[in-house]
Order: C-alpha cells, then sequence, then structure tokens
C-alpha cells in the first residue's frame, strides 16, 4: 500500500505539468491575427521626383521618384532641386534650399524658390500672410529675403491683410505693408533650367521677357 500511494504524487505532478504545457503550446500556436503596420497607412495626392540629390521628404532622404499626402513636408538643402506633380494636375519646380507643406487644395510653402503650373484645378498657394489662388496659370514664387511672386502665364488673385487683388501674365505680386500690390515685371531669369513648364516641353531660353500690360 506504501508503494502505491507514494506513486500517486507523482503521477499527479506529471498530468499537472502535461496539461499546463498542452495549454501553453495551445497560447502559442493561436492566431494572433494580422500585426498592426509600423506606419499607418497614408493616403497619397502627389509625385515627387529629386532633379538633384538633397531632396527630404519629412527629413527622410528621396532617392527616387516618391508617392506622397498632405501635410507632408518637402525640403531641399542648397543643392537640392525637385519636381512635384499633383494628382489635379498641379505641377511644381523647388530650387535648392526650399521647404513646402502639401496641402489638400495647394501647397504651403515656408522659404525658397518654386515654379508653379496650375491647370483647370484650382490650387492655394499659401506665403504666410499672402495666399494666392490660381486657376490655368503659371507663376515663380521666390520667398528668400522679400516675398515676390511673378506671373508668367495667365491670371492669379492674391490676398493678404484684407484686401484682394488680381494679378496678370508680366506683373508680379509684392507686399506693401501688409497689403498685396501689384507691379510690373522687367522679366524674370529662369532658375529652373528648362524645367519650368510651359517652357520645359519645347526646351526654352532661359531668360524670358515679360508681357507690360497697361492700365
Amino acid at each position: 500500500m506504501s508503494a502505491r500511494n507514494g506513486e500517486r504524487p507523482w503521477a499527479l505532478i506529471g498530468m499537472i505539468v502535461t496539461i499546463l504545457i498542452l495549454g501553453l503550446a495551445a497560447i502559442v500556436l493561436t492566431p494572433q491575427g494580422n500585426p498592426a503596420p509600423k506606419d499607418p497607412l497614408r493616403s497619397t495626392t502627389a509625385d515627387l521626383g529629386p532633379v538633384h540629390s538633397g531632396v527630404f521628404v519629412d527629413e527622410a532622404l528621396a532617392r527616387h521618384l516618391v508617392r506622397i499626402g498632405v501635410g507632408q513636408k518637402v525640403r531641399t538643402d542648397a543643392e537640392g532641386r525637385a519636381r512635384l506633380r499633383k494628382d489635379d494636375g498641379t505641377s511644381l519646380v523647388t530650387d535648392g534650399d526650399t521647404e513646402l507643406v502639401v496641402t489638400e487644395d495647394g501647397v504651403q510653402i515656408a522659404k525658397g524658390r518654386v515654379f508653379l503650373s496650375v491647370g483647370d484645378s484650382p490650387a492655394k498657394i499659401t506665403l504666410g500672410e499672402l495666399s494666392i489662388k490660381a486657376v490655368g496659370a503659371a507663376l515663380a514664387v521666390d520667398k528668400r529675403e522679400a516675398l515676390r511672386v511673378y506671373v508668367a502665364d495667365g491670371e492669379v488673385v492674391a490676398s493678404a491683410g484684407g484686401r484682394e487683388i488680381t494679378a496678370r501674365g508680366g506683373e508680379s505680386v509684392v507686399l506693401e505693408g501688409s497689403a498685396p500690390k501689384a507691379v510690373p515685371e522687367r522679366g524674370f531669369d529662369d532658375w529652373t533650367g528648362g524645367l519650368a513648364a510651359p517652357w520645359g516641353e519645347s526646351g526654352p531660353p532661359r531668360r524670358t521677357v515679360a508681357e507690360l500690360w497697361a492700365h
């Protein structure tokens, strides 16, 4: 009797260990579902292609054509240059030392030089206190020292300080105090090296002469 009684505790312990092992195996082998992605999916609205090295998207170096979305920041260093085309048809060429953010209805430019070609879909270009609305127009933004927006083709509506004006091809929009003003422009030096539309398709001269409007 004593031998049988001595075997029972060991048998019970073995049974408990077996149950624990089977339970642990069941937990490990049970499907846990798809793991959450490290980066949330983002809806994209534009193609960005580096022309010269030194182009960054949200501080990550862009080495080839990438898709970007609303709220993402594009930055170029002193040597960088890029082309950006939004799905609505608006295209941009950025110079070096430029920074902008893609918005739902256009772009927000913090600094640098950007040439924009706007198609049939309206685009809003935000430049601090100055905003530009354009449709079927081409314009060059210079936001380095004094802000200047040259209208190469078509016309744009500029607003700031509670005032709104229209600027046509051959004019530049500048700020006088906090109010926008359209002034005649003698010429535009094509710093894009021929990448800017509409000249980029036909291989234009590097310098274009503005058309002056009489008022």
